[in-house]
């Protein structure tokens, strides 16, 4: 009955007009999930806690999948690893028919420190995986990004970047995260995205 009752909602927000999807890139396996990698999971959590909606996963798009009840936005986290990601967002624009403007990723940025977040309406993936995959699969630069800062190694060397990102964020880091997402839920509900 759930499932029906799910499925129908789904295919309601398909027909909604403006309906926005957030993505929050990460990587799927539980290892993975408190990792820098997975800050965009970890805010769509966040706002699914806030919000009091539950994630379904979605068989046929590869995402879990959070929608509210007035049908203005679903929070979609892919299943999928962080560089394979843009198939599983393409099948949830599809699903939705939501046009890439109504698009927001959310991934890790490693040029803003830990807490920060900032708006990028378009532009390259700046070498970021996630984005890589994304522009790819939908053959369009054309989908906004939030870019949530998890902060940058003292080394650059590539392998030292790599264990830091898919490294779990340190204990010091909770309160600015906590403010951080509390500060973009609000930003996103003033830009009326939720």
């Amino acid at each position: 009955f759930a499932v029906e009752r799910f499925s129908r909602r789904l295919e309601e927000m398909a027909q909604a007009k403006n309906l926005k999807l957030l993505i929050g890139l990460g990587n799927p396996e539980k290892g993975y999930r408190f990792t820098r990698h997975n800050v965009g999971k970890l805010f769509l959590d966040y706002v699914a806690n806030k919000e009091r909606l539950g994630f379904s996963f979605r068989v046929g798009m590869l995402n879990h999948v959070a929608v509210n009840d007035r049908k203005e936005y679903a929070l979609i986290k892919p299943e999928n690893f962080m560089n394979l990601c843009g198939g599983n967002i393409k099948s949830a624009m599809k699903k939705f028919n939501v046009p890439a403007g109504n698009i927001y990723v959310i991934h890790d940025e490693l040029e803003l420190a830990c807490g920060k977040f900032k708006f990028k309406e378009t532009g390259s993936a700046a070498g970021h995986r996630g984005l890589v995959s994304t522009i790819n699969s939908l053959k369009t630069k054309e989908f906004k990004r939030i870019r949530m800062g998890i902060g940058r190694p003292s080394s650059r060397d590539p392998e030292s970047v790599s264990r830091y990102v898919l490294g779990k964020f340190e204990n010091s880091d909770e309160a600015q995260l906590e403010i951080a997402f509390h500060n973009l839920l609000l930003e996103l509900r003033e830009r009326k995205v939720l």
